[in-house]
């Protein structure tokens, strides 16, 4: 699906090669919107987006807001990533290095005040943050569409990972544990 298909969204970052080598990361996002918007968080549903088409749906609930969400994604290669962080990194990385255009689009959407059953009342007044509902809502919306789910929603696309990346990861939490 063609990113101008999406009436919502808004971008939000360009992600380009990592040019400090000295770091564990091969990319980097480069923020289109204010540090304030950036960090604001709330109901967000992220697009990866390459040369304008959309790999990838995501949600998030970090509390730093979508630049909390991406740095993630751009730490992918440090410490003990799980196996999707690890490869949506290098997915990312190998399409920059294709010369192909990666950036990153966002749908937010305001906290919602609301009612919540704890274990002995109710709770009034509570933030909530709709991102999930969100994603699956983007999810459905885009599969009643294209009749699949975005190239890099392996787990809703019911596939594993490539399996070269799956033996780079192992490779790289041995190596982490080793440490």
């Amino acid at each position: 699906m063609h990113i101008r298909e999406v009436k919502t969204a808004k971008k939000v970052a360009d992600v380009v090669l990592q040019t400090n080598k000295n770091i564990n990361q091969k990319i980097r996002f480069n923020f289109t919107i204010d540090n304030k918007r950036a960090r604001t968080q709330g109901g967000i549903v992220y697009l990866i987006v390459v040369n304008n088409i959309i790999y990838k749906i995501g949600y998030t609930r970090a509390k730093s807001g979508i630049s909390s969400a991406m740095v993630s994604y751009q730490g992918g290669l440090g410490g003990s990533p799980s196996l999707r962080t690890f490869a949506i990194h290098l997915l990312i990385y190998y399409e920059l290095e294709k010369d192909n255009v990666v950036e990153i689009y966002a749908i937010f959407s305001d906290v919602i005040k609301g009612t919540i059953k704890g274990l002995f009342k109710e709770h009034e007044n509570v933030s909530i943050y709709p991102s999930h509902e969100m994603e699956n809502l983007c999810r459905k919306d885009y599969f009643s569409v294209e009749h699949s789910y975005p190239l890099w929603n392996y787990k809703e696309n019911r596939k594993d990972f490539p399996k070269e990346i799956q033996i780079e990861h192992a490779k790289h939490i041995s190596v982490q544990k080793a440490k």
